[in-house]
């Protein structure tokens, strides 16, 4: 059978984020979606604003969309602005896709509230909690 990001791995990837972003004080949108690109859980923490909310969707959407963290289609943009036109293409880095340990895509997620370093620890962290994996490279 096909392994799944199921309710409860989406939950714990909200809340390790969450303290992760309360620790060091950031205010974050976390929005976790599955490999169908629809989304699982959601969290907008106490003073984040609305467009943060927006890009976080976003974020989650491309990771689980494409597979790849969405810095790496950042960095690819600012070679070729040609990727900004592509569908729930977020242009930052914050979202990373969630994987099985035997590699099957099961979603992503994305965080937004902070740099684009301090949303991609958060998601990291995250999906570190639920023992799951990110790309590293």
């Amino acid at each position: 059978m096909r392994p799944t990001l199921d309710s409860d791995a989406a939950q714990t990837i909200i809340e390790a984020c969450r303290q992760k972003a309360l620790e060091n004080d950031w205010k974050m949108a976390i929005a976790i979606y599955d490999d169908r690109a629809t989304l699982l859980a959601f969290l907008r923490m106490d003073g984040v604003k609305t467009g943060n909310v927006r890009i976080a969707l976003l974020k989650a959407e491309a990771a689980a969309s494409y597979g790849r963290p969405t810095k790496l289609w950042a960095e690819r943009a600012e070679k070729n602005p040609a990727y900004l036109g592509l569908p729930a293409f977020p242009g930052f880095g914050g979202g990373e896709a969630i994987f099985a340990s035997d590699g099957t895509l099961l979603g992503g997620v994305g965080v937004s509230g902070s740099s684009d370093s301090n949303d991609a620890a958060c998601a990291q962290a995250g999906i570190l909690a639920a023992e799951l994996q990110f790309q590293t490279n």
